[in-house]
């Protein structure tokens, strides 16, 4: 543990030198999700039968490990002419920028106590999160963008095809995101609320289209962890390569799943 935790802080490090925005981003997000937290106790009220603070720091911590990881698998890409200036990275802002206002959003619907996705009640509330709709796609083609860097690369380690499969399984979360957030919500047979999972809320009654979208997304975060375990094994390329099918493939079962609305309940 202690060796893991010092890896991390060496890699968390490295990108406060070499991608600056993205770390500081994160640590704003965690600052946010250090002032949330105590609203969940001393501010309390419902928002789809769910304390809403409960979303806003769900948010900050996961927007808070995004840009930490995007910004870290940045550090191997090649780089003829290293410039660590913010003002010129547009990546970094497309990437923090869009999660910043993401969470003001999310933070303020919270605060309105309206839901902040899938909210068709107001001007105000169909804007709002149509803003957040163009900034969460954004992270597609940034994702593209970067993967398309790695690919171009001659001479890959196994860390880099990790890198490069997690990339792949977070742009086709992306995918399945902007199908979810084009319906009326994320739960199929029923209207969103009721009773779920404890804080990611995951319906225990019905279908719930975010389950398959989580699975995805996080495989930018699993794949690369995954090839760091693995060393130097002679067999982690194909290790990755069947992790890989195995994450689309569970995340492709749970949609059809929850597509035809079953709970993630009805799996136990």
């Amino acid at each position: 543990m202690k060796n893991a935790l010092r890896r991390i802080a060496k890699e968390l490090s490295l990108v406060k030198s070499a991608q600056p925005l993205e770390f500081y981003g994160g640590l704003i997000f965690l600052a946010g999700l250090a002032l949330i937290i105590p609203l969940i106790f001393l501010a309390p009220h419902a928002v789809s039968g769910e304390n809403a603070w409960i979303k806003p720091a769900k948010f900050f911590f996961s927007t808070a490990l995004y840009v930490w990881t995007m910004g870290w698998i940045q550090l191997n890409l090649p780089r003829l002419k290293p410039d660590t200036s913010i003002w010129k990275n547009q990546l970094s802002w497309w990437i923090v920028g869009g999660m910043a206002i993401e969470n003001m959003i999310i933070t303020l619907q919270a605060t309105r106590g309206v839901q902040s996705h899938f909210n068709q009640t107001s001007v105000l509330d169909i804007v709002l999160y149509a803003i957040m709709g163009v900034f969460a796609v954004a992270q597609i083609p940034a994702a593209f963008v970067i993967l398309r860097k790695f690919m171009k690369m001659e001479t890959k380690s196994n860390l880099i095809l990790g890198i490069e499969l997690g990339l792949m399984a977070f742009i086709l979360g992306g995918f399945e995101g902007v199908y979810l957030s084009a319906q009326r919500g994320h739960t199929v047979g029923a209207t969103d609320g009721g009773a779920g999972l404890p804080l990611v809320n995951w319906s225990l009654q019905h279908g719930d289209l975010r389950i398959a979208h989580f699975v995805l997304l996080h495989g930018l975060q699993i794949l690369p962890l995954l090839a760091i375990m693995l060393g130097q094994h002679p067999r982690s390329p194909l290790i990755l390569k069947v992790s890989f099918a195995a994450i689309v493939a569970i995340s492709v079962g749970l949609f059809i799943q929850a597509f035809l609305g079953y709970s993630v309940a009805s799996l136990f």
